[in-house]
C-alpha cells in the first residue's frame, strides 16, 4: 500500500523542476523566516499547500515520504534528490523517522540540511538535543547558541538568525482597552510534559495556585502546548478555561500578558510587545537564560503577579483609557 500510495509522489516529482531548496513540513508560525527564497519545493499538509500557492512554491504531499519512511524505506528521498537535485533541505525537527532519513540520505547526494529551531534547548541539557544530525542549525536567540555550542554541537554550524531580539512593550491604548474589556486576560503557555507525569502534576499544582492568586481581577486562561493530552481535563476540572489556536494567540487584541516556565511562545509573545512573565522554580528544568525573558518571578511568590502587572502597565503608560 505505501509504493502504491506514491504514485501520485512520483508523477509530481518527474514533471517538477530543479528546486534548489526543498521545506519539509515547514512550521507554520515562523514562515516568514523563508521569506526571499526561490526555487523552492514545499513537502507539507493542506495549510503548507495553501501558503506554497500563495508564495508561488511547488508543492508535494508528505505522507508518501513519512509512511515509507517508517517501514524503514528511503525510495522516496532518494527518488527526490536524484531527479530535482536541490541544494538544501529544510527541516524544523530531526527526530521523526523521516527526518533522519532524508538527513542521512541529504549527504549522499550532496544536499545540505537545516534545522530551524521549533522549540526550546534547555539550559540543564546539554545530551540529545534536536537538530543533532543536521548540517547547520538556526537558533532563535544568542543565549539558545550558547547553549548549543556548549554541548556536543561544538563542531557544527549555529546560526543565531536575531528572531526574538525586540524586547519592548508595543501596544496601543485601544489594544490595553480590548484586553481589559475582555477580563484581562492571563495566559499560561502549556509546557507540554507528557512525558514526565510528575513535571505534569508540578504544572497543575503551579496554574492553579497561580489562579487563586490573581483572585477576581484577571482570567487566567491555559494555552495548551501541541503535545498536552490529560493536563487540559486536569485544569478545566480546576475551573481553568483551556483555550488553543486564535483565542490565546499573540496576535489577538484581547491578549496581553503571557506567564510561564519554558516554550519558545514565551519569546514570540515577547518580542510581539506583550507583557511576560517566566516563572521560575526548583522543581522545574531551567531552559531560560537569566534575563532572556525579561520579567521573572519565583513560583513561591505568585501572589506578586497581580501587582507586577500593574506596575508594569503604569511604567510604559498603557494604563486602558
Amino acid at each position: 500500500m505505501p509504493l502504491l500510495a506514491t504514485a501520485p509522489l512520483l508523477l509530481k516529482v518527474v514533471f517538477l523542476n530543479r528546486c534548489r531548496t526543498i521545506l519539509y513540513r515547514p512550521n507554520q508560525r515562523n514562515l516568514t523566516r523563508l521569506s526571499g527564497l526561490h526555487n523552492v519545493l514545499v513537502i507539507g499538509g493542506r495549510p503548507e499547500r495553501e501558503w506554497a500557492k500563495t508564495n508561488g512554491f511547488g508543492f508535494m504531499p508528505f505522507y508518501p515520504i513519512y509512511a515509507l519512511s517508517n517501514f524503514g524505506v528511503g525510495f522516496a528521498w532518494r527518488l527526490i534528490y536524484s531527479l530535482l537535485r536541490p541544494s538544501r533541505l529544510l527541516v524544523w525537527t530531526d527526530y521523526g523517522l523521516e527526518h533522519y532519513i532524508g538527513i542521512r540520505l541529504a549527504r549522499r547526494y550532496g544536499v545540505r540540511t537545516w534545522c530551524i529551531q521549533h522549540g526550546l534547548f534547555p539550559v540543564e541539557n546539554n545530551s540529545d538535543l534536536d537538530g543533532m544530525h543536521a548540517d547547520v542549525n538556526v537558533v532563535s536567540s544568542a543565549h539558545q547558541r550558547d547553549i548549543l555550542l556548549a554541548s556536543r554541537y561544538g563542531g557544527k554550524i549555529v546560526v543565531y538568525d536575531g528572531v526574538f531580539g525586540d524586547r519592548i512593550l508595543g501596544l496601543s491604548l485601544n489594544s490595553m482597552k480590548s484586553w481589559s474589556d475582555s477580563g484581562k486576560k492571563v495566559i499560561f503557555v502549556g509546557a507540554g510534559y507528557i512525558h514526565d507525569t510528575r513535571l505534569e502534576d508540578a504544572v497543575v499544582r503551579l496554574v492553579k495556585v497561580l489562579k487563586q492568586s490573581l483572585g477576581r481581577g484577571y482570567t487566567l486562561i491555559y494555552r495548551p502546548h501541541p503535545r498536552d493530552s490529560g493536563i487540559k481535563a486536569k485544569l478545566r476540572d480546576a475551573g481553568v478555561a483551556v483555550v488553543p489556536g486564535n483565542g490565546s494567540a499573540i496576535d489577538n487584541d484581547e491578549t496581553f500578558v503571557y506567564v510561564g516556565i519554558k516554550s519558545t511562545y514565551l519569546l514570540e509573545a515577547q518580542s510581539a510587545g506583550k507583557l511576560v512573565f517566566l516563572i521560575r522554580g526548583d522543581e522545574f528544568p531551567k531552559y531560560f537564560h537569566q534575563g532572556e525573558i525579561r520579567n521573572e518571578l519565583p513560583a513561591g511568590r505568585l501572589s506578586m503577579l497581580g501587582e507586577a502587572i500593574r506596575t508594569s502597565i503604569e511604567e510604559s503608560n498603557l494604563n486602558p483609557p
